[in-house]
């Protein structure tokens, strides 16, 4: 399982996913592979009891790696080609009401603060991605109001964005 995360997973996944795969999936696996037990047996037993979500990111953990155990002849079998991968439903998540933005726009705040505040409200962007905000992003005139919010994985994206938002920027 090391020479997989090594070989596969290093350059495709942060740290703590790395961090994650070694901390839930490397001592089962391991287990399972010098057991005697049958595979599909095996996984039943160890997912017993957890929440589907969970469940879920084993079994596209244990995907990857029987994949990749198969083409690299380490297995003859995947032992979980088959295997479906619970569907689970999204909660809804809560969002902030205009009493709530009222509310925090109430409390005194530094100008860094209110900048981030108000990039987060009006663009709905990640809190990872208000830090790659630059100037360099903001409309070059005062006629057009978008900005540009650099996402997950090299994307970008325009979003609109106040006037007042784009005066606190360039002013701080």
């Amino acid at each position: 399982y090391l020479t997989f995360l090594n070989e596969e997973r290093a350059l495709k996944c942060k740290p703590q996913v790395g961090k994650h795969y070694m901390a839930n999936m490397f001592p089962y696996i391991g287990r399972m592979l010098n057991d005697d037990i049958q595979y599909m047996a095996h996984i039943q037993n160890y997912m017993a009891g957890k929440q589907k979500s969970t469940i879920s990111t084993y079994i596209v953990a244990m995907k990857q790696f029987f994949v990749w155990a198969t083409v690299t002849g380490r297995l003859t079998v995947n032992p979980v080609e088959r295997m479906r991968i619970p569907v689970v439903e999204k909660k809804p998540r809560r969002t902030l009401t205009m009493e709530d933005i009222k509310k925090i726009f109430s409390i005194e705040m530094t100008m860094e603060q209110k900048i981030i505040f108000q990039l987060l409200v009006e663009t709905g962007c990640r809190r990872c991605e208000i830090p790659r905000v630059t100037l360099d992003d903001l409309p070059k005139s005062n006629e057009t109001q978008v900005i540009t919010i650099h996402g997950k994985f090299g994307k970008s994206r325009v979003c609109t964005i106040s006037a007042n938002t784009i005066d606190l920027i360039r002013k701080s």
